[in-house]
């Protein structure tokens, strides 16, 4: 038996196993669990929230309209919603198809809720990032007169 002429492609047919078997993994939540996702994040429902996160549902999957679970936390401000997310490690930084972070989110729609703003804020949002308008969190907040998010987000060391 001749190996040199098998052996390629052995390896050939297990490499690609081992790809469509890791492709499965990465890929167990449906586009449907991810659309549930973020619908429970906007009503704020922290339990069913919860249990598709444990069914494996990416905490940082995007939906089919270009937006996360923690964006329609924070547009809701569903403070336990955005704890339960954030523990799970959302990114604090992600931006949708127009370029909202949850923070922009939170100022932008939301009333810039203290709450809101601060749990994010100390979640590690980038203050600096702006939106495809090319406003930050802040910008919106001043424009809004939002003060306590003003103040939040003027803080030092932020």
């Amino acid at each position: 038996m001749n190996f040199s002429t098998i052996w390629p492609g052995l390896v050939r047919r297990s490499l690609a196993s081992v790809a469509v078997c890791l492709v499965g993994v990465v890929s167990s939540a449906s586009a449907g669990d991810v659309e549930t996702l973020y619908a429970a994040a906007g009503d704020g429902d922290a339990t069913q929230v919860s249990a598709l996160l444990e069914s494996g549902v990416d905490v940082n999957s995007r939906t089919q309209t270009g937006s996360y679970a923690l964006n329609n936390a924070a547009v809701e401000n569903h403070i336990e919603v955005i704890q339960i997310l954030l523990d799970r490690g959302a990114n604090p930084n992600v931006q949708n198809i127009q370029g909202d972070t949850p923070l922009i989110c939170a100022t932008k729609y939301a009333g810039g809720k203290p709450a809101t703003v601060k749990m994010l804020v100390e979640a590690g949002s980038d203050l600096a990032l702006k939106d495809d308008d090319g406003k930050t969190a802040l910008d919106y907040a001043k424009e809004k007169d939002q003060q306590e998010a003003i103040a939040l987000l003027e803080k030092p060391g932020n």
